[in-house]
């Protein structure tokens, strides 16, 4: 006999600065989970906005969250104790991909904080990968697990965050443990590996209350080739590997495959999770930055970081990418040309936008502005 796990199953205690939590402002309760892309930015699941029916699981878009009904918990390591590097901002708007229907596919969405989260080595971006950039090997999961089970009923959920290692598997493996595992999720949806990555462990898990957390892959550069008579250096140690945001918790298993025994383990193992490829909607993100969720007082730069306006062509390099001091005048001012980048978002977006839109009669995502 075993209880319900509503996160990250047999994952080890971890911290991750990219890791944010939603909050429920009228419970104030954890909801879902959602990754920083910079410091006004958070991505996560378009699913995570809207609530349930009365007596349904999945989310309905007859029932969507308000920008004030949720807080964004930065830099949070416990849920019970308040941690020294926490910031808490609320959400002034968000955007949901134009093409999702609530059955988890495009299952993206970006939340616009009210204030700017302060950029420190315990709250910080995580990088994106490039346009349709394919991942192989493990994928790192995120959520607040279960620690311990007193009795068949009982459980304390685990107050700190927990981290999992999960494989990457093709659509053809994905497909086929699917339709073995005999407590398929309810979701009319199929692994779609255009815009969907399929992960898998007999040990760990993700389950509800994981939903738009991030998941990370790790980007090493291959080692230098080996001289003759020397040591081979850098790359080993992973020194110069670095975190991208490969996937964003999406869809899974049902409830009842998220039992453990008495020791923590699994019951069974588990089918397999599915996230969606963010490399898939790099130019949707970038396009929304720049249309759609615009800072006032601030500049984007290509990398996708913001800097404050007044530093834009100052003749200093603000923006990592230096795009902040790309097209200045010589008197230090703008001219009236977009960036490279963006010019070439705009571009791309004619070709990848989907013509079937939803909820509004313009064509563009749905978006959702704070009450004033």
């Amino acid at each position: 006999m075993g209880i319900r796990v509503p996160r990250v199953v047999h994952g080890t205690s971890s911290y991750s600065p990219y890791q944010v939590s939603l909050v429920d402002t009228d419970m104030g309760m954890h909801f879902c989970g959602g990754s920083i892309l910079n410091s006004f930015i958070i991505l996560t699941a378009a699913h995570c906005l809207y609530r349930p029916s009365r007596g349904k699981e999945l989310p309905s878009l007859n029932n969507p969250r308000m920008p004030n009904e949720i807080r964004v918990v930065a830099g949070q390591y416990s849920l019970q104790w308040p941690d020294v590097t926490e910031q808490t901002r609320y959400v002034s708007e968000f955007v949901v991909h134009p093409a999702y229907f609530s059955i988890l596919e495009n299952d993206i969405a970006l939340l616009q904080l009210s204030e700017p989260l302060n950029i420190t080595r315990s709250v910080h971006p995580v990088q994106l990968p490039i346009l349709d950039r394919e991942f192989k090997g493990n994928i790192t999961v995120f959520g607040w697990g279960v620690d311990t089970m007193y009795d068949a009923k009982s459980y304390v959920a685990h107050d700190t965050l927990q981290m999992g290692e999960m494989s990457i598997i093709p659509k053809s493996r994905c497909d086929l443990l699917m339709l073995l595992n005999s407590r398929l999720p309810t979701i009319p949806t199929r692994f779609a590996a255009s815009s969907m990555i399929c992960g898998w462990s007999n040990s760990t898990t993700v389950c509800k209350g994981d939903s738009g957390s991030g998941a990370v892959c790790r980007d090493c550069p291959p080692p230098p080739p080996v001289v003759e008579g020397m040591e081979s250096t850098g790359g080993e140690d992973g020194s110069k590997c670095v975190d991208l945001l490969c996937g964003i918790n999406s869809w899974g298993g049902g409830k009842n495959d998220c039992l453990i025994d008495e020791f923590g383990d699994l019951i069974k193992p588990p089918p397999p999770a599915v996230f969606t490829k963010v490399s898939t909607f790099v130019y949707w993100i970038s396009h929304v930055l720049h249309t759609e969720l615009e800072v006032k007082g601030h500049f984007l730069c290509d990398n996708l970081q913001y800097v404050v306006q007044s530093r834009r062509c100052d003749g200093k390099l603000d923006c990592l990418d230096g795009s902040d001091e790309q097209n200045c005048t010589k008197s230090g001012s703008t001219t009236t040309e977009s960036s490279f980048i963006h010019n070439s978002i705009s571009t791309q977006m004619n070709e990848i936008t989907p013509t079937t839109t939803r909820n509004n009669n313009d064509g563009n995502a749905l978006i959702i502005t704070k009450k004033t």
